[in-house]
């Protein structure tokens, strides 16, 4: 199910994206020159301007806390999601599952409308794995940076992308 929902969301934001006529452009409302994600993944730069967003998903009734983060641009999409059992803040945040939650504190999933790649949860694949280090945060952005190794979402064994370099500073969306 949640293969499921990361692929809606993926195909969401690539059809988004490929709605905006150039992915350095300067007239998505979110984008005044200071928001952007950056990142080499297998030896290729990509950086998104237009068509990124993070947002809050508080869930304090079960105890976690939760940023989102999204990028897209020309058939392309990289999502970063941070879990928590407090809001989330500056530090770092990794793959490995947060105890009593059954998710990680950090998943980063890249892919287009046809293929998926993710760090998964470490009691999915041994391989993959995401880091994400909070460095700035407070009610209008999020700021940092990141790496991951992603595997297939239908081969969890073998390791397909390695990002690296990776940067963001992301506007939050008013809830």
């Amino acid at each position: 199910m949640k293969n499921i929902k990361l692929q809606l969301f993926l195909i969401f934001n690539i059809i988004l994206a490929s709605c905006s006529s150039d992915g350095n452009d300067n007239d998505n409302e979110l984008h005044n020159g200071e928001y952007y994600i950056s990142y080499e993944i297998n030896d290729n730069k990509i950086e998104y301007t237009t068509s990124i967003s993070a947002y809050n998903y508080d869930s304090p009734s079960i105890g976690l806390y939760g940023v989102g983060m999204s990028g897209a641009y020309s058939n392309n999409a990289l999502l970063i999601y941070l879990y928590d059992t407090a809001k989330i803040s500056t530090g770092n945040y990794t793959g490995e599952l947060i105890p009593g939650k059954y998710v990680s504190g950090a998943i980063i999933s890249h892919g287009t409308s046809s293929e998926g790649y993710t760090s998964a949860a470490p009691n999915i694949s041994s391989v993959a794995y995401a880091n994400v280090n909070v460095t700035e945060i407070n009610e209008t952005y999020i700021a940092g940076n990141f790496n991951a190794a992603l595997v297939s979402n239908s081969d969890y064994n073998t390791v397909t992308h390695i990002i690296k370099n990776g940067k963001f500073k992301l506007k939050f969306l008013i809830q």
